[in-house]
């Protein structure tokens, strides 16, 4: 459990840089998943789906 909240914690701070900087984050989502003791290809997917889902989540929240 506190790896999960470790992970979530260093994920969430660079959400907040990368959107600061205007850029997605994915190979540091990557990097941050990865050192946490996730398989590859598993980290490289959830870097991926966290691109895709995020950005939707928060353009629907804007929006209601």
């Amino acid at each position: 459990m506190t790896n999960l909240l470790t992970v979530s914690a260093f994920i969430f701070i660079v959400a907040i840089a990368m959107t600061m900087v205007g850029k997605g984050g994915g190979n540091f989502y990557v990097v941050i998943l990865a050192m946490a003791n996730i398989p590859m290809p598993a980290a490289a997917a959830t870097g991926q789906f966290i691109l895709l889902v995020l950005p939707g989540l928060v353009w629907d929240f804007s929006l209601s």
